[in-house]
């Protein structure tokens, strides 16, 4: 049988066919210890690409060339975020010479997700933070269903937002003893905060709020199917990589998504030269989607056409929260998390089931309730069909540091709060 293969360098092309060949899942996929992306978004399509084959009812094998002999195989698995979901929902696992090593994948699995990839760390904490980082919750493993980074309390509710968005800078320092995930996130970019003055502290506020809408919304609707049973494999996931390039390369990388040239083009430069640096920031889930669900809240098993799927997807995105845990579709509202990215100046990208969209908040900032949806395309034309993945991928990119003052950040994240 064909193998499915994902290359050591990856090109956007190649993302989006693997998008496609991974439908048959009872084909085996190979995926390398190492792998490099010329788009740094394409790393989030990869993986919820590889999180659809990993799910898919036929069990197709795992094949990988890493070394559960090397003393680093823990911290490659840790850096090569698609591989760590394959590990976490493969069935089985063999080497390139067809030799079966399942049972230490999985035991090397674990420990990753454990001591690995379990949080995000911190500036100063004696650890190298490095410019990518995943933090994985897998369901269907009772002991990596709450990560640290994703989980700072036992349940996901309203007081853990303290513990992603802080407080001010000076206050945020004595929540136990460590920073909120928000600023722990910013600190991947590679910036120190001196120099930037309260703009870090508002900065890593925004994030952490934005990252607690996201990531609640996976504990709350992606762990189970949408008539409420468990899924019998889930992974929900936090992936950040922060990069800098040259304007000139980034306008360049794409040429067909006019969308995010022209957000290249424009975004805010370092230190007034024309060298960009950005956060990319990916929260994935392998849950029912952001139609399936509300489609089922109104009694549908299925959408009845893509035109039917295209309708409720975008009506997740305009939906608005009372801000109620007790809501049932508590999350899907997106106000807050497109508020804080018009504050940051970031780009969305989302995909779920058949579509995905994307929004160049810098250009195209949210303003409230709208009935517009042709700003999460550009105004070009309505989005097409793609193949089905599994799950909701929001993949941001954000550029650092924004180019808000720090009291439109802190306004944000009121409005937010």
């Amino acid at each position: 049988m064909t193998v499915i293969r994902i290359p050591q360098s990856v090109t956007s092309a190649r993302a989006v066919r693997l998008s496609e060949e991974v439908l048959d899942g009872s084909r085996p996929l190979f995926i390398p210890k190492h792998v490099s992306y010329k788009n740094a978004l394409s790393v989030s399509l990869v993986t919820q690409s590889v999180i659809t084959w990993g799910v898919h009812p036929a069990d197709g094998g795992l094949v990988t060339d890493i070394d559960l002999d090397d003393s680093r195989a823990a911290q490659d698995l840790a850096r090569n975020t698609p591989l760590l979901a394959a590990f976490a929902l493969a069935t089985s696992v063999q080497t390139l010479d067809g030799v079966d090593i399942t049972e230490r994948a999985k035991a090397l699995s674990r420990f990753t997700l454990t001591e690995w990839a379990a949080d995000i760390p911190q500036l100063a904490q004696g650890i190298t933070v490095g410019t990518d980082r995943a933090v994985m919750a897998v369901d269907h493993e009772p002991s990596v269903i709450r990560p640290r980074g994703i989980y700072p309390r036992p349940h996901l509710d309203e007081e853990s937002r303290p513990l992603y968005a802080g407080r001010p800078w000076k206050d945020a320092l004595e929540l136990r003893g460590r920073r909120p995930l928000g600023h722990r996130v910013l600190g991947i970019s590679g910036q120190n905060p001196e120099g930037w003055g309260d703009n870090y502290s508002a900065t890593g506020s925004a994030l952490g709020m934005l990252l607690f809408e996201l990531l609640q919304n996976t504990d709350i609707h992606a762990r189970r199917t949408v008539y409420g049973n468990p899924l019998p494999r889930s992974v929900r996931l936090l992936h950040v990589r922060g990069f800098s390039q040259e304007r000139s390369v980034l306008v360049r990388s794409d040429p067909a998504d006019t969308t995010l040239m022209n957000f290249y083009a424009n975004a805010p430069a370092v230190a007034g030269n024309e060298r960009l640096r950005f956060l990319v920031i990916s929260v994935l889930d392998s849950g029912p989607g952001l139609a399936a669900t509300l489609l089922r809240r109104e009694n549908y098993t299925a959408p009845t056409s893509p035109t039917h799927e295209l309708e409720y997807f975008l009506r997740a995105l305009r939906m608005t929260s009372s801000g109620s845990t007790r809501e049932p579709m508590r999350g899907l509202g997106l106000r807050r998390v497109q508020t804080f990215l018009t504050a940051l100046g970031g780009f969305a990208r989302i995909r779920s089931g058949r579509f995905e969209v994307q929004r160049n908040f810098a250009s195209a900032p949210y303003q409230g309730p709208e009935s517009d949806d042709r700003k999460w395309w550009g105004g070009v034309g309505a989005p097409t069909a793609k193949e089905k993945l599994a799950g909701t991928a929001f993949t941001l990119l954000i550029p650092v540091p924004p180019s808000a003052a720090a009291d439109v950040l802190w306004r944000a994240a009121a409005d937010g709060g």
